[in-house]
């Protein structure tokens, strides 16, 4: 897990209360895009603020031509990614960059 933090492959993002890890990777068809790999945090706060600090790793992730940021997560969740913008296909919820 450093080695791919040190070489630039995943991306650590926090906040106060959580944290995230953000894969790079590039897709069957050429599109650069972020994978999110794991959220955890304090329960009843680290969510909502790293949801208030993906736009900002959106617009950086746009500014570096992505496309999306995709991850599979809980069912629990699935409602509340869909009011940030993300997209259910089949497993996959995906926030289209551009």
């Amino acid at each position: 897990m450093l080695d791919n933090l040190r070489s630039g492959k995943w991306l650590l993002v926090t906040t106060e209360n959580g944290a995230s890890v953000l894969e790079f990777f590039v897709d069957e068809t050429g599109n650069n895009a972020a994978n999110v790999l794991v959220v955890g945090g304090k329960i009843g706060g680290s969510l909502r603020e790293l949801m208030a600090l993906q736009e900002a790793v959106c617009d950086a992730l746009r500014s570096m031509n992505f496309a999306y940021i995709v991850g599979q997560p809980r069912k629990e969740w699935h409602r509340f990614l869909s009011k940030f913008g993300f997209e259910q296909h089949g497993k996959d919820f995906i926030k289209r960059l551009t």
